[in-house]
């Protein structure tokens, strides 16, 4: 069985701007990340239960085309086998309005790039 790193990345911008400025130097642990989301805290629980080896780091980029980019180069740079990223499903006009991560991933990524749509409700 191939074991892998499993990287999570956060990248909501309000978040990382007032983490970072909380934590200045070598940026927020990654216990204060989980506190604020916890999709992100549930989704790092239940690897870590599965035995995977798990890392979490905050991205802080103004928009979904910078953020974008940055976790393509982050995934580039750590030779990542896939990229795996949510959608908040806001539809193909608020998409087009405000940008969206994943279809700008799409674009930049030199791996494959799996986009995973929420439950309803979540």
């Amino acid at each position: 069985m191939l074991r892998r790193t499993v990287r999570f990345v956060h990248g909501t911008s309000p978040l990382a701007e007032e983490l970072f400025a909380e934590y200045q130097g070598d940026g927020p642990p990654v216990e204060r990340i989980l506190a604020e989301d916890s999709v992100l805290a549930s989704a790092v629980a239940c690897a870590r239960r599965q035995g995977v080896e798990v890392e979490v780091e905050l991205i802080a980029d103004a928009d979904s085309a910078d953020l974008a980019a940055a976790i393509a180069g982050e995934a580039e740079g750590t030779n990542a086998s896939m990229i795996v990223v949510g959608s908040r499903g806001r539809g193909s006009v608020a998409g087009a309005v405000l940008g969206s991560v994943s279809h700008n991933l799409i674009k930049y990524a030199t791996v494959p790039v799996l986009v995973v749509h929420g439950a309803e409700g979540s």
